[in-house]
């Protein structure tokens, strides 16, 4: 149990983490990413992540979509150190603190390799990074210098999952390897329009609980 949230948190992580830089016009708008397993991957995982998600940001509010088994909602609101995993169809709203103490923090720096190569990912011309991870963990970050988004300062769960600071851009595609199973997500759309505040609020009428 331990360990499939562990690989929750983790997989979470990497979807909500974005380009933490500070920038003048932050970007606003949606991005679509759409996700693929493979490998032997634990069933915990597997019923967990949609086949897309909708990430939706508002400066530094982010809110997180998709189409899947578990029907959820993912609001970060970093004016209240929190992170909200709504539940509509139970009728409730989980709420974690991002500095959250059980997430552990990986305290060896991470070795950063940036590849010559490019490749075109929604549009955008994107710069490969390759990140290693201790614990076997490896992740590959497809970046584009052309999308600024706004900075998050110390990042999610007390910046367990920030990007490297040697990994540049908004990223729009990741490849996390695990020792049994990866997962990718695949940016297909991203769509510049201005976002109402009001739908990065917390619902109201739903039952909070402390996850």
């Amino acid at each position: 149990m331990k360990k499939k949230w562990t690989l929750s948190l983790l997989i979470l992580g990497f979807l909500l983490t974005t380009a933490f830089r500070s920038v003048v016009v932050p970007f606003e708008g949606t991005v679509r990413y759409e996700t693929l397993l493979t490998g032997n991957v634990p069933k915990g995982i597997g019923d967990r992540i949609a086949r897309y998600y909708d990430v939706r940001f508002k400066g530094s509010d982010l809110k997180i979509s998709g189409e899947g088994p578990l029907k959820a909602e993912i609001l970060t609101r970093k004016d209240l150190g929190k992170v909200f995993i709504i539940r509509r169809d139970e009728k409730n709203i989980y709420e974690m603190d991002m500095n959250d103490a059980r997430v552990p923090a990986d305290k060896s720096a991470p070795v950063v390799t940036r590849r010559k190569e490019t490749v075109t990912i929604a549009g955008y011309v994107c710069q490969q990074y390759d990140v290693q991870y201790s614990g076997n963990i490896t992740a590959h970050i497809w970046t584009t210098y052309s999308i600024q988004e706004a900075d998050w300062g110390s990042g999610l769960f007390g910046g367990h999952f920030r990007l490297p600071d040697k990994v540049d851009g908004f990223p729009l595609k990741f490849e996390i390897v695990l020792p049994t199973f990866k997962m990718t997500g695949t940016a297909t759309s991203v769509k510049y329009n201005t976002m109402d505040v009001t739908e990065f609020a917390v619902p109201s009428g739903l039952t909070t609980k402390k996850l």
